[in-house]
């Protein structure tokens, strides 16, 4: 999963840079029709999944309506929060403030109605009993905002330091996308072979924490090869992280509970990806504010200063001296901020991953799911 997620990873920002450097922004969107549907029909054609025997009248009344309902609101109410925070509203207006907290209140909400409520809860509370399985979700989220926010805002500092336009900023990225694959990869052979998970983890942390702090020294003059030399030291964390974060989330439970945590576990990760867009567009924002020449700000009335950034970026190439410079340097010392947040976010991270117990790891799966082919031939080779 974690090679798939770096390759799409590495390869998205440089399609997507292509499309927009030639003005067909739209295909952004309509690209991914093509990438579904595809994806769609090969689900259709080849994952054979076992079926549970039960009538669908029973199989209804098993979905947690009411939890769902809760969850979804809960988190609809944070995401149109975060979307509206700095970019539409300032952070303290209400339109931002009432949803945020409504649906930071949801949340615990939804965690008390699936512990005492439920009968069939979609996170079942003991998933969260042991402190192991509280620190991978804890990690899991950490590790989820440091990539996204890396991810998302690295090519700033090429269009914005370096003059690069949005297709080689996505290439000048590779440092960072084509190292979590084979870092996974690696910490997943190493965890197998040595049934340990938390000195890879604390490892992976190290990397992370020491990687942003080094992209916090880069300036507009630094070279590429050094950003792209400290870009692979945070990549081989992350994919370290990404991987061997579901270790101490599964192994503390029995094996049939798996479905239910790793559900619990994508959602929390894909939750932290709004957190670390929202996190690094607000950094961006208030130190450009303070940087920037104030004669060049007022060019921009009635714009947030998240908007300022990107629609400043593709003039920077053509700005006359000493203006020119005087931006750029505004852009890399708000951005060496924000990678050394990052670095203490990260050490949030390492943190938590201090409450993790060594738990053995489970050689077993639960036969009650699964695809229909493996039985078959598992069948057929007993028989033979």
């Amino acid at each position: 999963m974690a090679l798939a997620f770096g390759i799409g990873g590495g390869s998205g920002p440089v399609i997507g840079g292509s499309l927009a450097e030639r003005g067909h922004w739209r295909w952004l969107f309509y690209f991914n029709l093509f990438i579904c549907g595809l994806v769609a029909a090969l689900l259709a054609v080849f994952l054979c999944l076992k079926k549970p025997n039960t009538p669908l009248h029973e199989k209804l009344k098993q979905i947690d309506w009411i939890g769902n309902l809760i969850i979804v609101a809960s988190t609809t109410s944070i995401v149109i929060a975060l979307s509206w925070a700095g970019i539409q509203f300032p952070w303290s207006s209400a339109k931002v403030l009432v949803p945020l907290i409504l649906g930071i209140l949801g949340l615990f909400g939804f965690l008390a109605y699936e512990a005492f409520v439920s009968e069939f809860p979609i996170v079942p509370i003991s998933l969260l009993a042991s402190r192991t399985a509280l620190s991978g979700y804890a990690q899991n989220y950490f590790n989820g905002i440091v990539l996204v926010c890396i991810s998302y805002w690295i090519s700033v500092y090429f269009q914005a330091c370096k003059d690069a336009g949005p297709t080689a900023a996505g290439v000048d990225s590779f440092g960072l996308s084509y190292t979590i694959s084979p870092a996974s990869v690696v910490a997943s052979v190493i965890i197998q072979r040595i049934s340990r998970y938390r000195q890879p983890m604390w490892f992976g942390w190290i990397l992370i924490i020491v990687g942003c702090a080094l992209l916090g020294t880069l300036d507009e003059n630094s070279s590429r090869s050094m950003c792209y030399g400290f870009q692979a030291l945070v990549g081989v964390g992350m994919g370290t992280i990404y991987v061997a974060s579901y270790f101490p989330v599964l192994a503390p439970i029995p094996v049939y509970q798996s479905t239910a945590a790793l559900a619990f576990f994508t959602f929390v990760r894909n939750f932290a990806s709004i957190w670390g867009i929202t996190i690094g567009g607000t950094v961006l924002q208030n130190q450009l504010v303070k940087r920037l020449p104030s004669t060049f700000l007022t060019q921009f009335p009635g714009g947030t200063h998240t908007q300022i950034a990107f629609e400043v970026i593709p003039s920077i190439r053509n700005l006359p001296q000493p203006l020119k410079d005087q931006v750029r340097h505004a852009f890399a010392g708000s951005l060496q901020v924000l990678w050394n947040v990052l670095a203490g976010i990260a050490g949030l991270g390492l943190v938590a991953s201090l409450l993790m117990k060594h738990h053995p790891l489970h050689t077993s799966v639960d036969s009650n799911w699964g695809r229909v082919d493996v039985d078959v031939k598992e069948k057929d080779e007993v028989a033979a």
